[in-house]
């Protein structure tokens, strides 16, 4: 979802940040996983008892996968995209898993760039200045992204293109 805050300190006019939907917890993600798995060998070693030992590897290989989403998904339960307009700059930080990229960008010289829903199903949206560039509403959906988009151009006055 899109956390939307104008803050009162000093010169900053708008900070937008935006983070993955994660619903559960670390204790939640354990909990579930641990679920699964007993259930997954419960039926694996009864199935291996009455004649049908070949299940055991590949329940084995479900349970793995589903240790592996789990852990990605943990690896990046703490990601965001961060925008800050302030005075004339316009700051987005983004933390995608351990690394934080910042890139400021002056109002003036700034573009939104819209580009239509594709063979992914969705828009995207980039900001562009001077040579940089940088990806924004990676955890939002189309509706949102598009508010976004127009939200930055109203705030930062920036060239809009579709």
């Amino acid at each position: 979802m899109t956390d939307k805050a104008a803050e009162s300190t000093e010169s900053t006019e708008l900070t937008i940040i935006t983070r993955p939907n994660c619903s559960l917890s670390f204790a939640g993600r354990l909990l579930f996983f641990c679920v699964i798995l007993f259930f997954s060998a419960v039926i694996a070693v009864g199935f291996a008892f009455v004649g049908a030992w070949l299940i055991l590897p590949f329940s084995g290989l479900e349970v793995l996968a589903l240790g592996w989403a789990l852990y990605y998904i943990s690896c990046h339960v703490n990601d965001y995209e961060c925008i800050v307009i302030k005075g004339s700059t316009v700051t987005v930080e983004i933390g995608y898993h351990r690394a934080v990229r910042r890139i400021e960008f002056q109002r003036y010289w700034m573009q939104v760039i819209v580009l239509p829903a594709s063979i992914q199903g969705r828009c995207r949206i980039w900001v562009k200045a001077h040579g940089q560039e940088v990806e924004l509403g990676r955890f939002v959906n189309d509706e949102e992204r598009l508010a976004l988009a127009s939200q930055l151009k109203m705030q930062t006055g920036a060239g809009y293109k579709v």
